[in-house]
This record gives C-alpha cells, structure tokens and sequence, in this order.
C-alpha cells in the first residue's frame, strides 16, 4: 500500500469489520487491493461491513450507507467506544435464547425503541448479529430486525480491542460517515478521489435475491440507475470499483468497463461446509491514466468547442507535457486507441513541437483475410546456418521479422525487385510540404502544413526500379494509422526520381503478411489504396480437412470452465497474438490495451478468451501486481511448429460442446452454420443468457471460419 491509501505505517493496526455482512469482502480482499489506485479521498457510498475500508484505512475518506442502524454502530465506536463495551458484557453476561428474543421484539414497539440512546441501539444491532442464525442483518418489510436465535456455543459478542482500535482510527483519519442515499455521498468529489460501490447484488434468480439490509430493496431501476452514477464518475475523471453479481444483465450494462469475474465465497452461512462459491464480477472505471490526462487537456483548453468554432485546434508539446510526455500522449496507432474524448476527432504532428486536432479520416481498415490459402512456403536456406541470434520458430520483434523477410528474399519476391538493399530505418524530420485530409463523413476538407515533425521508418528498401518503406507490427490490428506511411512515403517522394512504395508488414503465427499501398493523389492523406498482398511463411502451412477432422474424432468434449465467461473475441488470429506476447512476458490488462491499441476491456475479453481455452491465467507478482501469463500447456503449444500449432488450438477449441457440435455440422453440410443456427445451439446448451447471446455468437462464429480457413487453398 501506498501512504495515500493508509494512516501510516506506526499508526496503523488490523481492523476487523465488527458485524458479519451479506456480500461482505473479507474473501476478495486480495483480488481488490492490487486494483485500487492511488488517491486524494477515498469514497465507499454503500459500506455495509467495511471490509474493504477497513482494510485500507485511508487517512481521508468518506462512509455512507442507507442503513441507519450499520450507521449508527460507525458513529457509536468512534465517540463512544467504551460505552458501547460495557453494554456489550451485559448482553454477554444475559446471552440465552430468552433473552435473544427478548432484545430482538425492542424494536417491534416504536415508541420505546426511540426512547433508546444510540449506544444502546448499536450495542443491540451488534449483539443481534453476532448471535442470530447465519450471523447475517436482515429486517422485514416493516423494518423490523427479524433473523432468529442461532445457537452459538461461544459467540464472540465482545470484541474489545477491535472496537477500541477503531475508535483511534476513526478518529485520527479525516472519515466523514454519512446516512442516506448513495448518490449525496458522491456529491462534491474532486479529480483525485476514488470510489469502490459495494451495491445490493441483482440477484442471479428469485430465490437468490438479498436486499433485506433495509426494508426499500435495490431492483433493476436502481442498478440502471447506479450505472449512470458511474458514467457520470467517469465523466469527471473519477475512477471507481464496482462489485455486483455476475449475470448477463450486470455484463452487459456495464459492457463498456473493464469487467473481471472473480470467483467468492458466500460469507454469511451457519456452517462453513455450506458457504458455496459463486461468481462476482468486479467491474472499474477503464479510463487509463493516458485517457483522463487527455480529458484534463480537453477540459482546460476547451479543444472540442475550438474545433466545432474553427475546424482545427493547435496545440504545443509543452502544453501536452503540462499533463504528461507528448510521445506517449500522441501514439494511437488504431482507431480502438484514441482516447474517448476524443470522439469523431483525431491528432496529426505538424512540427516537432506542435499538433492539431480536427475531424480527420485518419485509421484505414486492413482487409480481411478471406483464407489460409495462398500462403508461399519460402526457403530457409539462404538464411546462412551460422546465425545464432535470429530463431525462424520465434519471431517477436517487428526488427526481427523485417530482417528476416530481408534475408530470405519475401520482400524482393513481393516488390518483384531482384536486389533490394535496406538504406534508411529510424527517426528522421519529415522536412516541409502540406496535404488534404478529408473529414470522417468526408464532407469537409482541410489542409495541413507540415514542418520538419517527426517520424519514423522501421525499414527502408531500394531496388534499381524503386524504393520501399516498410511499416511493421508484430500485433493483429483491424486497422492502421495511415500517417505511418504517408508521412514517409511524402519524405521521400519530394526527394527520389524512383517511384516510393509504401508497404505494410504484419508478422504473427509465423506467418509474414504484406500490404503494398499507393495514393491516388499524393497530396491527399486519405486518397490511400490497397494495391496487392500476399502471406508468406518459412514453414509448411498445408492443413487439410482431414486433418482438422481428425482432432475433432480424438479430443474429449468436456465441461465448460468455471469461473471463466464464454468467449467475446470475434478474432482468433488476435488470441494467437496476445498468445505469441505472453510468450514474451506476463502482462497487466492496460499493457495488453497498449499493445493491441483498444479498451482495457476488450484486453479482458481476448485474455478470458486464451483462460477459456485453459492457454492463460492470472497471477499476483511479488509487487502485488495482478498479470495474465501463459499456462504450462499454452507454453507447450506456442512453441510447436505451425501445423502442430494450428491443430493444437484447433483441438483446445473443439474440446467445448459448443464448437464440437456446430463443427460436425459444417463438416457434414459442407458449410458454416449461419448465426441464427449458432444462437439456438447456445441457448440450448445454457452457455449465456439472451442479452449477449448475440455478441457471444459472434465470437462462435469467428472461431469456426478461423479452423475453417486454415484448410483453404
């Protein structure tokens, strides 16, 4: 823990929660630390029993709950600790089943529960809770405290070092505790603060359903509602943690957070042998640290109502670097990159010391691959043998994989150039000319001067007849920046009397994919076009259909993972990429986000889709940090050749009834099955419910037309 988050090391002391609560954190509370960031204020507008709270002990906080009794007991045990004590070991001295029942029917009689003095109701409320059957607080519709007795041999309704502990906490820390609605404790919070919500669950089915904390209850509305508080956190730059059940109304109001399933365990039961695993999800506010420093500059700098007045907004590197380095503030290779402040705008480098914002067509779409087929089988002979630190198996690097198209002759046969000779990679200044950019819905126009900004090539090819620059990435992307080539390709344009080829360079699976480029109109940024491509590779890619069958006749379908969500990655080929760069290294879902250029929630649903193939799992670092890195078995199957490879994720895949079904099917019609066909066989095998059957079928859809294709010529 940092000290923004705790009272200091000498001051501080283990808190334990002083009444058993449904939903309580205790469980988790390992899973939740390493996502709390650090902050000015820390706000928990539904407490309940503080676990998490109490837990961190934060030197300035603000505790609310709708509960006035929970209330109540807060408030009594910082000003009035010993009182509350010396109540406690009477209700000890007088414990029995009589008496219970005795203590519990005060408040069935209005008019003599208020003449009650707050210590006496907070002595009650404790003693009840720690005495009660499942050792839960729960009222009836009335208000009315109505567990029964539970037959505790030796209740622990005294614990007096804990409740003196927390009357030095409470009051030494800046706590300001609150009884009401949730929504006034988040009034008044600053840029800095941070919330964890702890709501009512919305319950998994009718006989799971808890609200009995308070005689008002939490339904659908109020999550509905609670979820637009949270937009609203977000808006501010606020971060938040949310915990709430993991159904697909909770997934799916919430798609556009980073959302973890984590399994807990049900706190509140008499014996411990029936406190049943259940899944929560804990969902946050996925505003990197990138993305809220861009929603400070926009704030200050009122960017967006400056673009709407005068089309193009300037914007110096000193400006940028008030907030946060400019390189890092100004790299959004993709579209799924760029901050959501941003929205239909983009940022172009103008000098080396200035940007513009404007409505720019930017990102240009990589066309899918409609097959496996047609990959060219180069060679490896003119790879000398003595080379040691080239690996043709393990290609990483984007320097590596150029290299290595370089060294084998894949450029020189794509360009159709006999001898091609690497003359410039790097940085360099981009020098002076000026272009057209059309807006995204290409109804405007505007025209960008360019000086001496700078850019970069990763490799630079000359032939006799022309000159390439490359662009490479060791990462499936959808799309791409076109600046990445523009700006070279108009470099050295205005420089060379040989044509300037633009060629992007995709490596991953093994498989080398090139994109050759032009512009219709040099002076237009967005006038880009797709010339040719091909895919190459150094291994043998033939899978025929046969032999996707036989993995399918020798793999055991077995029992869907637990505590794993269905699939929501539409693209396999970037599961194998994520795979190829936790091979490299174990990454955080914001480093996945960075490397893939999307949303950390997207991160989340491309590694639940590697976890769902039992190919990745999550673990907690020395450092705290919690990081996906591959399985034993993912390990195993990325180091296989490319066909051992391909078959093995194939057999991962078939190994789930879902997929075993509808593959039989495709093979036996001669076609895929159509979404609608892929819908039913999900609802009949229960994989998830109607609100993101669609999505998720989507991804179903996407898996099979990857086997598919890797048996096309």
């Amino acid at each position: 823990m940092t000290s923004s988050h705790t009272t200091g090391a000498s001051a501080r002391q283990e808190l334990t929660p002083i009444l058993k609560w449904v939903g309580g954190k205790r469980q988790l509370l390992d899973f939740i630390r390493p996502l709390i960031p650090e902050h000015t204020t820390y706000c928990e507008p539904f407490v309940g029993g503080g676990a998490v709270f109490f837990d961190l002990q934060p030197k300035k906080a603000v505790i609310n709950d709708f509960n006035q009794e929970l209330i109540n007991v807060y408030q009594t045990q910082k000003e009035q600790p010993e009182e509350l004590i010396e109540l406690l070991l009477r209700h000890r001295e007088q414990n029995s089943q009589e008496y219970f029942y005795q203590i519990r029917a005060l408040d069935r009689e209005p008019e003599k529960y208020e003449e009650l003095t707050p210590a006496q109701r907070a002595a009650r409320i404790i003693y009840l809770n720690k005495t009660c059957y499942n050792g839960l607080f729960r009222v009836n519709s009335a208000g009315q405290f109505n567990a029964p007795w539970g037959r505790y041999k030796n209740p622990n309704i005294v614990p007096e070092d804990n409740i003196r502990a927390m009357s030095r906490y409470l009051n030494k820390s800046k706590t300001t505790i609150r009884c009401g609605d949730y929504r006034e404790a988040l009034k008044g919070l600053r840029k800095g603060a941070f919330v964890y919500l702890d709501p009512p669950y919305m319950p998994l089915s009718s006989s799971s359903s808890f609200t009995g904390y308070t005689a008002s209850g939490f339904g659908q509305a109020e999550q509905i509602e609670l979820k637009r508080q949270c937009d609203l956190l977000n808006k501010k730059g606020i971060k938040f943690l949310l915990s709430n059940s993991c159904c697909d109304f909770i997934e799916d109001l919430y798609s556009g957070y980073q959302i973890e399933r984590v399994p807990a365990k049900r706190a509140i039961n008499a014996r411990a042998d029936r406190r049943g695993a259940i899944d929560e999800v804990q969902g946050r506010g996925c505003m990197g640290m990138i993305e809220e420093k861009w929603n400070a500059l926009f704030e200050t700098y009122g960017i967006a109502e400056q673009v709407k007045r005068q089309g193009i907004f300037s914007i110096t590197a000193d400006q940028i670097r008030e907030f946060k380095e400019p390189r890092l503030m100004t790299k959004f290779d993709t579209r799924e990159s760029v901050p959501t402040v941003f929205g239909k705008l983009g940022i172009l480098p103008v000098t080396r010391g200035s940007y513009v914002i404007g409505d720019f067509s930017l990102y240009h779409d990589f066309p899918e691959e409609e097959s496996r087929g047609g990959v060219i089988q180069v060679d490896r002979s003119r790879i000398p043998d003595y080379l040691e630190t080239i690996d043709v198996r393990d290609v990483r690097s984007e320097a590596a994989a150029i290299k290595l198209i370089s060294l084998t002759g894949i450029l020189e046969d794509f360009l159709g150039e006999k001898r091609l000779v690497e003359t410039v990679s790097g940085r360099m200044s981009s020098g002076a000319f000026d272009f057209q950019i059309h807006s995204g819905d290409r109804k405007h126009v505007s025209r960008i001067q360019v000086n001496n900004s700078q850019l970069e090539i990763d490799g630079g090819f000359e032939g006799r007849d022309s000159f390439a620059i490359l662009e490479g990435k060791n990462v499936v992307h959808s799309n791409f920046l076109v600046r990445q080539l523009y700006y070279p390709f108009r470099l050295w344009e205005g420089r060379l009397t040989k044509p300037v080829r633009p060629v992007f360079l995709v490596c991953s699976n093994q498989i080398f994919r090139l994109l050759e480029y032009e512009f219709d109109d040099p002076m237009v940024y967005d006038s880009i076009r797709l010339v040719k491509e091909q895919r190459y590779s150094l291994e043998d890619t033939r899978i025929t259909m046969e032999d996707l069958a036989g993995i399918m006749g020798s793999v055991p379908v077995k029992p869907e993972p637990e505590g794993v969500p269905f699939i929501q990655a539409d693209s396999f080929e970037k599961v194998i990429s994520l795979i190829e760069h936790l091979g490299e290294k174990p990454l955080t879902m914001a480093e996945i986000a960075e490397i893939f250029g999307f949303q950390e929630r997207q991160s989340g649903y491309y590694y639940n889709a590697c976890a769902y193939l039992g190919l990745a799992v999550r673990k907690k670092g020395r450092d705290g940090v919690v990081r996906a890195e591959l399985t034993e078995r993912g390990v195993s199957i990325s180091r296989m050749d490319y066909k051992k490879r391909q078959l093995a994720y194939a057999g991962r895949i078939l190994e789930h009834e879902i997929f075993h079904q509808l593959f039989e099917t495709a093979v036996r019609t001669g076609k895929l099955p159509d979404k609608p066909y892929i819908q039913r066989k999900m609802k009949e095998l229960r994989l998830c419910g109607d609100s993101l059957i669609g999505r998720r079928a989507s991804s179903v859809a996407g898996w099979l037309r990857w086997m598919v294709r890797l048996t096309e010529e």
